[in-house]
């Protein structure tokens, strides 16, 4: 590697930092890094903020915030207090890490830092890991609607497969008072047969 930038010891530097090839860090760093290319990061190094969409991450420092990269490597004595979310990650045994770890063939593309994985636009998996083609138009993808022919009724299945009443709180209150006249005259039935 062939390094296009260094940022050295004695350097404090803050705000948003876009590069194209290599940095290296072996000073402080406050704000956000985004590049299509690889960060070192030093012994002395220390970086805090997120890392997002590099080619490869090198480090020997420390770095407060997530990292999402093609490519992890964590050196030495390396310290890393947030989540990473690579397709390789390689680590020293001394290496600390707090945070969650999404190593995975797709990774970064469809992983998002918190771990959720993206389904197909088009796709989404039920239960039983059936997936069924669903109507994205009003934006339910990842829901299965079931509903009955008359439409009064709109419940979605959730990924969880929990069935859920998603109609406004307005329709389910007139639902309600529909069925009020009929408790009333069942607990009126049932007070003229104990007299």
């Amino acid at each position: 590697m062939q390094v296009s930038a260094t940022h050295n010891l004695y350097n404090t530097f803050q705000g948003e930092l876009s590069f194209d090839r290599l940095l290296r860090v072996d000073g402080s760093f406050k704000g956000q890094l985004v590049s299509t290319g690889d960060l070192v990061i030093g012994a002395t190094g220390v970086v805090r903020g997120n890392i997002d969409h590099l080619r490869e991450v090198v480090s020997d420092g420390t770095v407060v915030g997530n990292i999402q990269a093609e490519r992890v490597r964590l050196r030495r004595s390396a310290i890393v207090i947030g989540n990473i979310t690579c397709y390789s990650l390689s680590m020293d045994p001394d290496v600390s890490i707090s945070g969650k770890l999404n190593v995975h063939i797709q990774a970064p593309s469809r992983l998002h830092l918190d771990g959720e994985e993206e389904a197909p636009e088009d796709e989404v998996a039920d239960s039983s890991g059936n997936a069924d083609r669903l109507d994205d138009k009003n934006g339910d993808s990842g829901k299965q609607k079931s509903s009955k022919k008359d439409g009064s009724t709109k419940k979605e299945k959730d990924n969880d497969g929990t069935e859920r009443d998603r109609r406004p709180k307005e329709d389910k209150k007139e639902d309600k008072n529909k069925d009020e006249p009929r408790r009333k005259k069942d607990g009126e039935s049932s007070k003229n047969k104990s007299k």
